[in-house]
């Protein structure tokens, strides 16, 4: 029953994110212009698109280093983080559901001799942080930069997400203490198959959790997503320069965060049609022309899967087919199961 119901509500969420990816897409698609996007390309200027590259690679050295400090600190060597976050965007281009975190969690796993169920409990806390810190830069990108009504009108509800999210954080600490010896209990009571098969993947789960339980490593975690933000609203920036846009910093770091943001909402694959949209939408209320805005969302989005490309070069490289086809397999696949 428990495996059934977890296959029902992936296939859900599936249908649910090519829905939005589709509305989304055909909507964009009325407002394409092939001819614009090519003269755009070929005029796109050089030296900023090279800074562009650089500060987005520097950006995956950050994510890096920070998701070694809450997962195991120099225990756990750099180049295999690196590798899985680029499998995981791999993924992630390419199926709905952020099933890419599930193939990151079994390449690092199998990398670095960790559990996968310990991996994937590290990632949760990591992308919960990851989209804290990114809720606190809107809240502050949009009190600096003026967004016309109403679009300014929810602030008060995300600050109070925010609030609730750190809270949620603290709970979540707090569970990975007590929750497995419940668990536990619970399962020699009960005596199931399932029972058991959760016992493990919990305990493994809110150890990954528990990693990233200290102060320090929470401030360093913080730090590190400042500098990541930092760059990678760098590159939306260097983007706009490169088309001859002269629209200033924070217009560019807003519409990086608010794509982040966007990833809560399913979409497929790779958050397409909504990863589009968000900067469409915040480019066009402030008045640039819906073709300019719309090159810019498509150009953005080939630079992205610049990261897909490199996490499928590693898939083929490193395990040649079979190691897509494993990944996959785990990504779909159900905890208990694993």
């Amino acid at each position: 029953m428990f495996l059934t119901n977890t296959k029902h509500q992936l296939k859900i969420q599936m249908f649910a994110g090519l829905t939005v990816s589709g509305v989304f897409l055909w909507w964009l698609f009325q407002r394409f212009d092939h001819h614009d996007l090519w003269q755009t390309l070929v005029s796109l200027n050089p030296y900023f698109l090279g800074l562009a590259v650089i500060a987005y690679s520097l950006s995956f050295v950050v994510r890096t280093l920070r998701w070694q400090v809450i997962l195991g600190g120099r225990t756990i060597p750099a180049p295999a983080i690196l590798k899985a976050l680029l499998v995981g965007c791999c993924i992630n281009g390419t199926l709905p559901c952020r099933l890419g975190e599930i193939g990151r969690a079994w390449y690092l796993g199998k990398k670095a001799a960790l559990d996968t169920g310990l991996v994937i409990g590290n990632i949760a806390l990591e992308r919960i942080l990851e989209a804290l810190c990114c809720l606190a830069a809107f809240l502050v990108l949009v009190n600096l930069y003026v967004i016309p009504d109403p679009y300014t009108g929810l602030r008060t509800g995300m600050w109070a997400l925010l609030g609730l999210g750190c809270l949620g954080i603290a709970i979540a600490f707090r569970c990975s203490r007590y929750l497995p010896g419940f668990l536990d209990r619970f399962a020699h009571r009960t005596g199931s198959r399932w029972a058991a098969a959760l016992l493990k993947f919990s305990g493994q789960f809110f150890a990954g959790v528990q990693r990233g339980d200290s102060p320090g490593k929470l401030l360093v975690f913080g730090f590190a997503s400042v500098i990541a933000i930092g760059l990678e609203s760098l590159t939306y920036y260097l983007i706009l320069k490169a088309m001859q846009l002269d629209l200033p910093f924070p217009l560019a770091a807003l519409c990086f965060v608010a794509v982040m943001l966007s990833a809560i909402i399913p979409a497929a694959p790779g958050n397409a049609g909504l990863m589009q949209y968000v900067p469409f939408f915040i480019l066009t209320r402030l008045q640039v022309p819906e073709t300019t805005a719309l090159n810019f969302a498509v150009i953005i989005t080939l630079f992205l899967y610049a990261a897909v490309f490199a996490g499928l070069l590693i898939i083929l490289f490193e395990k040649n087919l079979a190691g897509l086809r494993q990944a996959l397999a785990v990504a779909t696949t159900s905890p208990a199961r694993r």
